[in-house]
């Protein structure tokens, strides 16, 4: 606190706040060059890019309305939604085991010799 002097010779106790108690809440967000929405990785970049709203408004909208902009979301980047969640369902253990299996086609694919027990020869 600090004193402050008034007219007529008073003094008044003030509080001094520092900037960021005192400053307006909402900033302004600065996007970056050659920002494109149908570029988006995830949900919260692209709605943050197309519509400057955060993840934390886009839950607190109706269901319907998450919905739409979910389904326009899929629409603008071609990323699934429903796959990517279905994903994480999976424990890591069969997540690596779908990525392993695929690895060993692509290996039988190109022609690598196994050993009997299935492990890729030549290859450390």
């Amino acid at each position: 606190m600090s004193r402050v002097i008034k007219p007529g010779n008073k003094y008044m106790n003030t509080n001094k706040y520092d900037i960021s108690v005192t400053s307006p809440s909402k900033n302004v967000r600065i996007h970056g060059e050659g920002e494109d929405y149908h570029k988006a990785k995830t949900l919260s970049s692209w709605l943050f890019i197309k519509y400057d709203m955060s993840y934390k408004t886009y839950r607190n909208k109706s269901k319907s309305r998450r919905n739409e902009l979910r389904a326009e979301f899929e629409a603008d980047t071609g990323v699934d939604l429903e796959e990517r969640e279905a994903r994480k369902g999976l424990n890591r253990f069969e997540y690596y085991d779908e990525g392993y299996l695929e690895a060993m086609q692509v290996l039988v694919d190109i022609g690598v010799p196994f050993s009997p027990c299935g492990d890729p020869l030549g290859i450390d």
